[in-house]
């Protein structure tokens, strides 16, 4: 992903335009537990300089030399982070304020940029030596979701990695004026379908970034989990009927005796709902000589009650994609100007998925200053 963020140098204020990615996966086997290790001698956090391409910052989500950080009360894993970074510029003043980035143990942390980091140029406040990278004592992940609380499940249990880039968008905000924000992900391991026959099954997740919230917030852990357990038929939200106004939200997504599904796309939340696909290993043979059946899902971003219905007007969990695999759901725009979200599938077909209003205003052109 590409932004601008803002530092200070020598207290003086500067920007960078960066690229942030994750460090990588190195592909081990087939299993379930090779997923999950795999790439852990690139399991950092990256921004490199566009202009220059040098690294300005290097952070690792994994194993640390000594000791675990102190936002990560599961302990030190073994990691990869094959997946591309959610950003957010929640306030539109053109710097990031937010990163979220899963990993292949099933967790997603946060990098908080809306305080100004030190650029060590020279040695100073924060900064030890000229390293040129932003001071190691700012912009820290912490752990923001995890999808057990003990390092090792309980038995029956798995560590489902998440490949996807987390979607985000803005729920509301608080009495202060703070951006309450719903990120959106799910898990599975796209490394190895469509050949994974793992049977424990994956989720899709909705956690609120709340300023009046402790995190990380788990997904299994004593005493029940910290999000609500969603339906896709029937509306499991309590009070005001909405997920979000607490911590979020997940949904068990179905399992079969050849393999479980996995989400296997980036999601997208347009138009109060959030698309995402996914695929399940089975034994029929596909268009690309493959094994396996994907699905179509529109969520309401508040509850994760589906939006799709059955020729009688009753709620039904997804739509059949086809055969074999699915693409990320896009947003498309119609000469007429009506948008539509479609997503590409194997059996040679792109379908109208879901889709909004036209928009009010049309931009003819543009010119940037």
């Amino acid at each position: 992903m590409l932004g601008r963020i803002k530092v200070t140098n020598a207290a003086t204020s500067r920007d960078f335009f960066v690229a942030i990615f994750g460090g990588g996966y190195f592909h081990t086997g087939a299993s379930l537990a090779q997923s999950q290790s795999a790439g852990n001698t690139g399991n950092f956090l990256y921004m490199v300089d566009i202009e220059t391409g040098k690294i300005i910052y290097k952070r690792n989500l994994g194993q640390w030399a000594s000791g675990a950080s102190s936002s990560n009360s599961t302990g030190n894993l073994v990691t990869g982070v094959p997946g591309e970074p959610g950003v957010v510029d929640y306030n539109s003043d053109g710097y990031l304020d937010r990163i979220f980035i899963g990993d292949t143990q099933g967790r997603v942390f946060k990098v908080d940029l809306t305080s100004p980091a030190r650029f060590c140029g020279a040695v100073g406040s924060g900064c030890t030596a000229a390293t040129n990278r932003i001071s190691t004592l700012d912009w820290n992940p912490t752990l923001f979701f995890d999808e057990y609380q003990a390092s090792t499940p309980p038995s029956g249990g798995a560590r489902q990695p998440i490949f996807g880039r987390c979607a985000i968008c803005l729920i509301d905000k608080t009495s202060s004026g703070v951006p309450r924000l719903g990120v959106a992900f799910g898990t599975g391991d796209r490394d190895n379908m469509p050949i994974l026959t793992d049977t424990h099954p994956n989720w899709f997740v909705v956690v609120v970034d709340d300023p009046g919230v402790t995190y990380p917030v788990f997904l299994n852990k004593t005493g029940g989990p910290d999000l609500t357990a969603a339906s896709l038929t029937t509306n499991n939200c309590a009070g005001t009927g909405t997920c979000l106004q607490s911590k979020g939200y997940y949904v068990t997504l179905p399992t079969a005796a050849s393999g479980a599904e996995i989400v296997n796309v980036n999601a997208l939340v347009f138009g109060q709902s959030i698309y995402f696909n996914t695929f399940i290993r089975t034994t029929v043979t596909g268009n690309c000589n493959q094994v396996g059946q994907a699905f179509f899902y529109k969520i309401n971003y508040l509850t994760g009650v589906s939006q799709y219905t059955d020729v009688s007007g009753a709620t039904v969990s997804n739509q059949s994609a086809g055969s074999e695999v699915a693409s990320d759901p896009i947003v498309y725009q119609a000469t007429t100007g009506q948008l539509y979200v479609v997503s590409a599938t194997d059996d040679t077909r792109v379908p109208v998925v879901g889709g909004g209003a036209r928009p009010k205003v049309t931009i003819k052109s543009w010119k940037e200053q």
